[in-house]
């Protein structure tokens, strides 16, 4: 029914000027979600310019953040910093 919806533009969609790969789904915690986007990070990284976008669960922040090195887990949440650990260790 949503697809429908946003298919006779009832609900409304952004495009981007990028490729978006979107990796997640209607369930909570604990369906691989965080494994999977790990992997699709190492697997595109070496050849693509990558950010990724997370809601940041258990952060105390709200809004936009841009994750950097002195990032603290409080302010952007555990995955994000997880994803950005990572991708720096892998660089």
């Amino acid at each position: 029914m949503r697809n429908l919806l946003f298919d006779l533009h009832l609900l409304p969609s952004t495009k981007f000027d990028r490729a978006v790969i979107s990796i997640g789904n209607l369930s909570f915690g604990g369906t691989g979600k965080t494994p999977h986007i790990e992997y699709v990070i190492r697997l595109l990284q070496p050849t693509f310019s990558l950010a990724t976008l997370s809601r940041g669960y258990g952060r105390k922040s709200k809004g936009f953040i841009l994750a950097s090195k002195r990032s603290n887990v409080k302010y952007i949440g555990d995955e994000p910093m997880q994803f950005l650990k990572n991708s720096m260790e892998s660089r």
